[in-house]
């Protein structure tokens, strides 16, 4: 899960600049989620959003092997930049199979559950709780991954 800066400034501007005007003063989204490939087209993929269901059309930036490699159904655990209609991928994401959907749900599901209770909010999860949730479970998505591997850094643990 490496972001290299480079690339993402250079998201940033093109991003920035391809869009509308009236969409420059839109807050743009960036948090690491899990996202399900909907659909791959040649100039982009479309990625939902588990945990909103809202569709987010990523813009392909090259040759990327994820890129490349994706399949139908796979959950990408990665962050995106951008609006729903026009967003790029700042980072390598995880990649799990089609079969591991259900779970992964789940688990945003269940982090969302948490974060509210932990901050006493009540009531739905509007998108600012669901970001910032994102956010704060950022830690523990990590150490989910490396455990998965087998490796924890001593700062996790």
């Amino acid at each position: 899960m490496l972001i290299n800066p480079k690339r993402y400034l250079n998201v940033l501007r093109i991003w920035f600049y391809k869009l509308p005007w009236k969409s420059r003063i839109l807050k743009p989204e960036k948090y690491f989620t899990c996202y399900a490939v909907d659909r791959i087209g040649a100039k982009d993929i479309i990625l939902e959003d588990l945990f909103t269901m809202k569709k987010w059309k990523m813009q392909r930036m090259g040759m990327d092997y994820f890129e490349l490699e994706a399949e139908l159904g796979q959950v990408w655990y990665t962050r995106l930049i951008g609006v729903h209609e026009r967003c790029y991928n700042v980072s390598t994401p995880y990649v799990f199979d089609p079969e591991d959907r259900t779970d992964l749900s789940n688990d945003v599901q269940s982090q969302v559950k948490t974060f509210m209770t932990d901050r006493d909010i009540s009531g739905r999860a509007g998108d600012g709780v669901y970001a910032e949730s994102c956010k704060a479970a950022l830690r523990t998505w990590v150490r989910y991954m490396l455990t998965t591997l087998g490796k924890i850094p001593k700062f996790l643990t």
